[in-house]
């Protein structure tokens, strides 16, 4: 896998960077910018960069840009914004994808950040619709929800796990 070609941090930044966070008894939790995922971000000279990225590369000496098939995944479950390298590693999105299945913290239903319907509102959409009372444009005017998200969950397309 390539890495990121000409990816470099002087002495003042790496110094920088281990002001930027807090260790407790397992992980060394971010204390400076984060985005909204909670992933922290770090600033070097010419452009901002995700922490625990940086630690990967303080660590290990290579950094990925994630188009070449690696990612920085991290083992502690939901802390995002955790920068210890013993916590972190180089792997596939489709690993990460594994390992956040087994952990369950996988963000999906209502535990997806941008989900505007609850379970409670899914099931009723499904019930409502099998009784070919409402039309997907009535459900979708009564949801809150545009129509092809009301097709989408009606096909199982989307909420598969209910």
């Amino acid at each position: 896998m390539p890495l990121v070609p000409n990816f470099s941090m002087t002495e003042k930044d790496t110094a920088r960077f281990h002001t930027k966070y807090e260790k407790t008894a397992t992980c060394w939790n971010w204390t400076a910018g984060c985005d909204t995922g909670g992933y922290g971000r770090f600033r070097l000279t010419n452009k901002t960069v995700k922490a625990h990225k940086v630690a990967l590369f303080l660590s290990t000496g290579k950094y990925y840009s994630g188009q070449d098939g690696l990612i920085a995944c991290h083992s502690c479950k939901k802390n995002t914004g955790c920068v210890n390298p013993e916590h972190l590693d180089w792997d596939t999105p489709a690993q990460n994808t594994a390992d956040r299945k087994r952990d369950g913290t996988e963000c999906y239903g209502e535990k997806h950040g941008r989900a505007k319907l609850t379970e409670a509102n899914v099931l009723e959409i499904r019930q409502k619709c099998a009784t070919k009372e409402y039309t997907h444009q009535k459900l979708a005017e009564e949801y809150g929800v545009d129509k092809s998200a009301i097709s989408l969950i009606i096909r199982r397309k989307t909420w598969k796990h209910l």
